[in-house]
């Protein structure tokens, strides 16, 4: 009898566990395109880029176009993204380096935690969110952190995907020629921060 109501027990828990991995399933093939973006798809070189609206991280209304006399840099993160956190001194370097030669544009995949973020990794420049969908899906936005290169015109000089380390930081050494500091150490979970 005992032994019954074991294998009941099992097949019980094997059945609830199948039905929230079936759901699980379906609500990662059903995510919304504007949090997660174009994860796989990347701009190409000379692609011309469309100005868009935004939200600052106050709520403001930004709008961002390519008639300045400076070229832009977009790092695109997601504020509970390790890899986005680990790069920050990266980031952070490259943009006090780069002030007044770049224009230099933070964009947040998501609101969520943004402020913390920001204030957690002293950015010093302007951060965007409440990205529209069709700049999301112009811009290819989606991978985290990704840097986009823009001339003035708003044409792509240059994309790359990942936090700068090995092969990649070498490239941005090499592009902006500067000596980045490399990655920091994170605690377990970027949520902590």
């Amino acid at each position: 009898m005992m032994r019954m109501i074991h294998r009941n027990a099992i097949f019980v828990c094997f059945a609830i566990s199948l039905i929230l991995n079936l759901f699980q399933m379906y609500r990662i093939n059903h995510l919304s395109k504007s949090e997660y973006g174009n994860e796989f798809e990347s701009l190409r070189i000379a692609q011309h880029l469309n100005g868009f609206s935004a939200k600052d991280i106050e709520e403001r209304d930004a709008q961002l176009e390519y008639d300045t006399s400076s070229p832009t840099l977009f790092y695109v993160f997601h504020p509970e993204c390790v890899w986005c956190v680990k790069n920050a001194e990266n980031i952070s370097m490259l943009a006090a380096v780069l002030r007044g030669k770049y224009r230099i544009v933070g964009i947040s995949l998501s609101k969520r935690n943004v402020k913390k973020y920001v204030q957690s990794n002293d950015v010093k420049y302007p951060v965007l969110v409440d990205i529209p969908q069709n700049t999301i899906d112009e811009y290819k936005l989606g991978s985290t952190p990704q840097t986009i290169v823009v001339d003035k015109d708003g044409y792509v000089d240059a994309v790359w995907h990942g936090a700068y380390f090995g092969s990649l930081q070498s490239e941005i050494e090499k592009w902006f020629s500067i000596e980045l500091p490399g990655l920091a150490e994170t605690p377990d979970s970027a949520a902590d921060l």
